[in-house]
């Protein structure tokens, strides 16, 4: 069941891109990923959620800074 969410939360092609940007540039801030991809700020926040939530990408919190990772990268 988990898997069959995950398919379908990579299934958005703003998620997809979201999470190739993520996996090739490293861990980055949503205001960042705004500039990169151009998505508004409450459209971004909605498929960063999404992401999270299933495990694709964790918050990393340095100081005032929020940043977005892959699990392997928020290890490292």
């Amino acid at each position: 069941m988990a898997r069959a969410k995950s398919a379908k939360a990579i299934n958005d092609p703003r998620r997809m891109q979201l999470l190739q940007i993520i996996k090739e540039r490293g861990p980055l801030t949503q205001g960042q990923l705004a500039k990169l991809t151009g998505m508004s700020w409450g459209t971004l926040q909605w498929h960063l959620y999404v992401l999270e939530r299933e495990g694709l990408i964790k918050r990393i919190r340095q100081g005032a800074l929020v940043y977005y990772a892959t699990p392997e990268q928020a290890l490292a």
